[in-house]
């Protein structure tokens, strides 16, 4: 009996090691960030602290030599992940996902482009962008970006295998061979930028194994006019010289000629079943941003797709509406409606420049009132400013022993803001109308009066709010010290 009852144990434990060993959580390692004017290694580390991250990841640390191999090749690679060279480092610290994170500039603004590479298969399982006002700002942004992409990975997992879609470089299947090279070695970054959030959209959508395989379909290209057993891969303004070729010639043709397309040509170097082309073309001064979808084999276009932009900053803007149109998901008509709801809340709630928010404070005067409670809101048409509306309520007087006193002071305030890491500083001013009932020996007597103010504050963590108000009716100046909770709308 105890033999069987040992055994048993036994057999429990093995299962239970088995299935801890298996359910662990995957392994992740986070490339410095980068791009110019920015803390790359710190941003990584802040973004391995997120708990999101911790939660789904167990962090592999990157290695000084794998550190120098990464930094000196990205001085090859622009804004489109390079998926065959992430993964490799990936594979080479041992990780089962990598991070890597870029940021340029956007006019007055920044854009950050951060890529998780799954390192067993090259597939680009999640992406995030967002455009910013300043450097300080992407602390605030690490915790929608962890939320965002942590999410998507756990997603795709639950997935299985997709079919495969291939990354070509922009613009290779209409540009001569001798100037290809230039093309997709980063002349046009606008381009290979928005190709990059295009494949991030893609992906993030759970419909196809997204390959950026950069450095494998460079290859495949110097092979463009190479000859497989029986074939000849071309492009088509070879076409008619490789048909002279063979049709002038005096040697008899001994092996049929197969003409491969170049979507084919892709689809073998990639191993992927579908390829994503992407051309941009400039007209008048304005851009058309083209994307095809295609099937490899047999070059069969099933969707191609043409937006008009003026800018990169536009061109950002409209790549969800590209991915829905070329993808055509069976959703599409609710994912387009999700969109427009989106950018609404992104364009004045999500922008770390504007803080929308309502809160409520406790404080004093030092004087009539003595204890004071506040109710406010703030809102943020424009970036780094918004508009506080709010009342006190005042308590407590020391004029006379036993009085009775209450006030109400309506103000309305505007403040400029300038956020920096987890925190944020405002100053403003504005005005209100002092209310104020003093009730002595039954008699009861009533104070209105118009006042000036000028404040200044803290909010730390989108949480604490420590503001100090100077009050003045241009004849006594009082003021307010007022500590309060905020939420703000994220």
């Amino acid at each position: 009996m105890k033999a069987k009852v040992l055994a048993a144990l036994l057999a429990v434990f093995c299962i239970t090691s088995a299935l801890g060993q298996g359910g662990g959580k995957p392994t992740l390692a986070i490339l410095p960030f980068t791009g110019a004017g920015i803390e790359g290694g710190r941003i990584a580390d802040s973004l391995a602290l997120q708990p999101d991250i911790r939660r789904t990841f167990t962090r592999v640390a990157v290695s000084p030599a794998a550190l120098e191999i990464f930094l000196g090749r990205m001085s090859r690679i622009t804004a489109l992940t390079d998926s065959d060279f992430v993964s490799g480092l990936g594979r080479e610290l041992g990780a089962d996902y990598l991070i890597s994170g870029h940021v340029r500039r956007v006019g007055n603004r920044f854009l950050v482009t951060v890529s998780v590479i799954d390192s067993g298969n090259y597939e680009l399982v999640a992406g995030f962008y967002r455009l910013f006002y300043g450097n300080r700002e992407i602390g605030g942004l690490l915790p929608v970006m962890a939320r965002q992409m942590t999410d998507t990975v756990r997603k795709r997992q639950g997935l299985g295998p997709l079919p495969a879609l291939a990354v070509a470089p922009p613009g290779f299947d209409d540009e001569p061979l001798s100037r290809f090279e230039t093309t997709v070695s980063g002349v046009n970054y606008d381009v290979e930028t928005l190709t990059q959030i295009l494949s991030i959209e893609i992906a993030n959508m759970g419909l196809y194994a997204v390959l950026p395989r950069g450095t494998v379909l460079r290859n495949a290209l110097l092979l463009w006019e190479s000859y497989f057993p029986g074939e000849v891969t071309v492009t088509m303004e070879r076409l008619f010289l490789k048909l002279r070729i063979i049709f002038e010639s005096s040697e008899p043709v001994t092996a049929p000629y197969r003409l491969v397309g170049p979507m084919e040509t892709m689809g073998r170097a990639a191993d992927a079943e579908f390829v994503l082309s992407v051309n941009n073309r400039e007209t008048d001064g304005a851009n058309v941003f083209q994307a095809g979808l295609f099937r490899a084999f047999g070059d069969e276009q099933l969707a191609v797709v043409a937006q008009g932009y003026r800018s990169l900053a536009e061109g950002l803007d409209i790549m969800p509406d590209v991915a829905i149109a070329l993808v055509n998901p069976p959703d599409s008509d609710a994912r387009l409606a999700q969109l427009v709801q989106r950018r609404w809340k992104s364009r004045l709630i999500e922008d770390p420049a504007r803080f929308w928010s309502i809160g409520a404070a406790v404080g004093t005067s030092f004087n009539d009132p003595w204890a004071i409670g506040t109710f406010m809101a703030t809102f943020a048409p424009l970036p780094f400013s918004f508009l506080k509306v709010g009342v006190d309520a005042g308590f407590i007087s020391d004029l006379v022993p036993g009085i009775d006193y209450f006030s109400l002071y309506p103000f309305v305030h505007y403040a400029l803001f300038v956020p920096f890491g987890a925190a944020s500083w405002y100053l403003g001013g504005g005005g209100g109308y002092m209310i104020a009932r003093y009730v002595v020996g039954g008699f009861e007597h009533n104070v209105g009066a118009p006042l000036v103010d000028l404040g200044t504050g803290f909010v730390i963590g989108n949480l604490l709010d420590v503001s100090y108000t100077l009050r003045t009716n241009f004849s006594s100046i009082n003021g307010k010290l007022s500590v309060g909770l905020t939420y703000r709308f994220r």
